[in-house]
């Protein structure tokens, strides 16, 4: 997600008088896009800003550190979409042997009837 549309980081974005930095455990938790780290980074160059990396001790302020960042950003970016690829040849796999994923039809007509989710156990042959 967009570190300027977050919810409790975005409001922040509007007032820069009243910060220095933004403390964070690991880049990738900012945002696991590259173009949006970037445009992050550019951002906080433009108003005299820093990010302070608690885990990797990396140092935006100079060109190896924001080059470290980038790529461990990168790094997030290639792992999200990888996870995004592996759920969707997943859901194809499933969908060609003629299974299906989610809740069961026996568990909708249980709460259909009852009116309480509540699952039925799996009867052994």
């Amino acid at each position: 997600m967009n570190p300027f549309r977050r919810e409790d980081l975005g409001p922040w974005f509007d007032r820069p008088d009243e910060w220095d930095g933004i403390i964070v455990h690991k880049p990738d938790r900012l945002t696991r896009s590259l173009l949006d780290f970037a445009s992050l980074i550019i951002w906080c160059e433009d108003h005299g800003k820093t990010i302070i990396s608690v885990s990797e001790s990396i140092d935006l302020g100079t060109s190896a550190g924001r080059l470290m960042a980038k790529i461990i950003v990168l790094f997030a970016e290639f792992e999200r979409e990888r996870i995004g690829e592996r759920v969707r040849e997943m859901h194809q796999t499933v969908k060609h042997n003629g299974q299906f994923v989610g809740v069961s039809l026996r568990t909708v007509t249980w709460w259909v009837r009852t009116s309480t989710w509540c699952p039925i156990p799996r009867q052994r042959p």
